[in-house]
């Protein structure tokens, strides 16, 4: 474990712990309503188990007690980094957790960040915390190369009567047309339904080719280094119940699957 110091925009002083020390990471989690399963711990543990990265998270403390975490992995030759990501491109959003991160905060990690050696360096923010990232990289990152992604998210508060209400009427109608279809649909919270997820995906890659004017197996062959399928069978078996798949049939057939990632 490393203990360096790390200077604040407005003067005050941090400290950098890396690896960050699980309970203090754990409670930032508990304090970050916002926080994803890809921020965890574990999560961490199963890229650096099925993808060969180490554990080069970063805990950033302050001496009024207050503490963030940067979930990070790092490849390394001769024990030296060479290569730090927060995440790797395929394995979900990075970036800090802690309760309401606020610019400043991010303006250290910055900072921080902008004195290591290595020859790449990516961050992947939890996009509901973008405005802070967006305000705290200005003038920290210089000669960064910052571009901006779309996620979606909903909003789940007041139960599924409330969620409805909040949809779009196209999305409503969409759903109504769908459960007139006579559509079958299963949950598999045991892996096995990966296959029928894997074969779908296949089909979208001939689509998705003709879309980019691409030949099909570059664009599969891109899919397959980003999302590899063993990765999701990885994935499946190490959460314990935290990975369900979901599967619509048609008359029988498959025509529709998604993979979704739960928090215990």
């Amino acid at each position: 474990m490393n203990m360096t110091p790390c200077s604040w925009t407005e003067g005050r002083a941090a400290n950098v712990v890396s690896p960050a020390p699980r309970d203090l990471w754990r409670a930032a989690l508990s304090a970050d309503s916002g926080a994803l399963i890809s921020q965890t711990p574990e999560w961490i543990d199963m890229i650096c188990a099925v993808d060969g990265w180490r554990d080069a998270s970063r805990l950033y403390a302050w001496p009024s007690g207050r503490h963030v975490v940067l979930p990070m992995v790092a490849k390394r030759i001769c024990n030296i980094s060479i290569i730090e990501e927060s995440l790797p491109q395929g394995w979900g959003f990075g970036g800090l957790v802690g309760a309401e991160v606020t610019p400043d905060e991010v303006a250290t990690v910055c900072a921080d960040l902008a004195r290591q050696r290595v020859l790449r360096l990516r961050v992947c923010p939890n996009s509901l915390q973008g405005s802070a990232w967006t305000d705290g990289i200005a003038n920290n990152l210089r000669g960064a190369v910052t571009i901006p992604r779309r996620a979606h998210a909903i909003d789940l508060d007041g139960g599924s009567d409330a969620v409805w209400k909040r949809f779009s009427d196209n999305a409503r109608r969409g759903i109504r047309k769908a459960e007139k279809q006579s559509l079958d649909v299963e949950c598999d919270t045991t892996g096995r339904s990966l296959s029928v997820f894997n074969d779908l995906w296949l089909l979208s890659t001939q689509r998705w080719a003709r879309q980019q004017q691409r030949p099909v197996w570059f664009v599969r062959s891109q899919g397959n280094r980003v999302n590899p399928p063993t990765r999701w069978q990885q994935i499946a078996e190490r959460t314990a119940g935290g990975t369900s798949i979901w599967v619509a049939r048609h008359c029988g057939e498959p025509v529709a699957a998604i993979v979704v990632l739960r928090a215990q």
